[in-house]
């Protein structure tokens, strides 16, 4: 570590690159570069996406099975007070449906921080969509299949 230290004191940051940048600045753009293409910036503004393997698990009241709408994936980005939750679910059997995606407590949708859509389609079809609720920063994200508006529960 002391190495490395002793290594870094030695080098002339201020000195000119063969791009004409100082070497200091050149790292410094490479560094915020990097930062912007992992999301280390965005997060730090509020934003950012975020995946979860459980998100499709979390237990919710009246959700229909698997048997009836699968979901294949989903994920939430975060950005402009605004959480959205993009998904793609395999309709099993012919109807109109209702995603709801939003933040998840004990099996309820918290209603000030909820979406739905209403999907309709036959056996087999494969749908991609998304719904936008208000931003939250705690607590965790589901989505969920429901045969109607009136069965999303909501607290």
């Amino acid at each position: 570590m002391l190495m490395t230290f002793m290594v870094l004191a030695e080098i002339d940051f201020s000195a000119p690159t063969a791009f004409g940048v100082p070497l200091g600045t050149l790292l410094l753009f490479l560094l915020l570069w990097k930062m912007l293409r992992e999301g280390g910036a965005s997060h730090s503004s509020g934003g950012g996406t975020y995946t979860s393997e459980n998100t499709m698990d979390v237990q919710l009241r009246n959700e229909v099975g698997e048997d009836v709408v699968q979901f294949q994936h989903s994920q939430a980005k975060v950005a402009n007070g605004q959480c959205v939750v993009i998904y793609t679910v395999k309709i099993k059997k012919t109807g109109s449906y209702v995603i709801a995606g939003g933040k998840a407590e004990s099996g309820y949708f918290n209603k000030a921080y909820l979406a739905t859509r209403t999907v309709s389609g036959d056996a087999g079809d494969v749908i991609s969509g998304a719904v936008s609720c208000s931003a939250f920063h705690e607590g965790i994200w589901g989505v969920g299949a429901f045969h109607s508006a009136s069965d999303v529960p909501k607290i």
